[in-house]
């Protein structure tokens, strides 16, 4: 918390030791919606660790690329409740 606040990227290598961890956790416990959450947050981590001071990538998407995450999102609900 305090690496983060402080704006240092080794705040991302503590992250994906934590989401390796709850990963682990949630598979062998069967918590399979967790581990699938875990998942999108390990792979979240390096994409993070990229964008970290670069907001000029971050700051707005276009109407067409919200309606892909939009729709993106919904699929991924959809395929997940399915699922579990």
């Amino acid at each position: 918390l305090v690496y983060g606040m402080k704006g240092r990227k080794i705040t991302f290598i503590f992250g994906i030791i934590q989401c390796l961890a709850m990963t682990y956790i949630a598979w062998i416990s069967h918590a399979y919606g967790s581990f699938a959450m875990d998942i999108f947050y390990v792979i979240s981590q390096p994409i993070g660790w990229y964008l970290w001071g670069h907001d000029e990538a971050t700051k707005r998407f276009s109407p067409k690329v919200r309606r892909w995450i939009f729709l993106g999102a919904f699929v991924a609900w959809a395929i997940g409740w399915w699922v579990l």
